[in-house]
């Protein structure tokens, strides 16, 4: 799991850059008056990457949280009124 979330983060850091790159070469276009190419496929990749993005990342928090939620204690403590609730 650590190693998918891995490789998406570098993935959302090509994109980025790739962005970056897109961006520039947009403003060199606007510069000698031509019409900035659109790169509608940028845009597509980042939002087919973004499910991706939330399993992996959830399975991975769950995986590392799991054990602390199963064997550990658990015990909420609500503050209100100077009055303390503790549930265990």
């Amino acid at each position: 799991m650590k190693n998918n979330v891995q490789q998406l983060q570098r993935l959302h850091e090509n994109l980025e850059a790739a962005r970056e790159e897109l961006d520039s070469i947009n403003n060199e276009q606007t510069l000698l008056e031509w019409e900035p190419t659109a790169f509608p496929q940028l845009q597509q990749m980042f939002v087919a990457k973004d499910p991706y993005d939330k399993l992996w990342n959830t399975a991975l928090n769950f995986s590392e949280k799991q054990e602390q939620w199963l064997k550990g204690t658990c015990m909420v403590r609500h503050v209100s009124n100077n009055n303390y609730w503790c549930m265990y």
